[in-house]
């Protein structure tokens, strides 16, 4: 991506993040409720978990070595 699709990147990312704090909140059914932002942080790092797990996965069930495929 070029330098403008990243400064428009995060010109949306601190909008978003500011349009967090400036809401307004009924009542909070749990404390993670309250926090602004919460819900974004929670699946950035789900998501980021999940990659994660899935390389660990991949590298265990999908990766041979260099030699599998010669026959000895």
């Amino acid at each position: 991506m070029n330098k403008l699709r990243w400064a428009l990147l995060g010109i949306v990312g601190i909008f978003s993040i500011a349009g967090g704090f400036m809401t307004t909140v009924e009542e909070a059914h749990g404390w993670w409720s309250a926090i602004p932002g919460f819900f974004a942080l929670f699946g950035f790092f789900g998501c980021l978990l999940i990659i994660i797990f899935s390389k660990f996965l991949g590298r265990i069930l999908l990766y041979k070595r260099e030699d599998y495929y010669d026959g000895n």
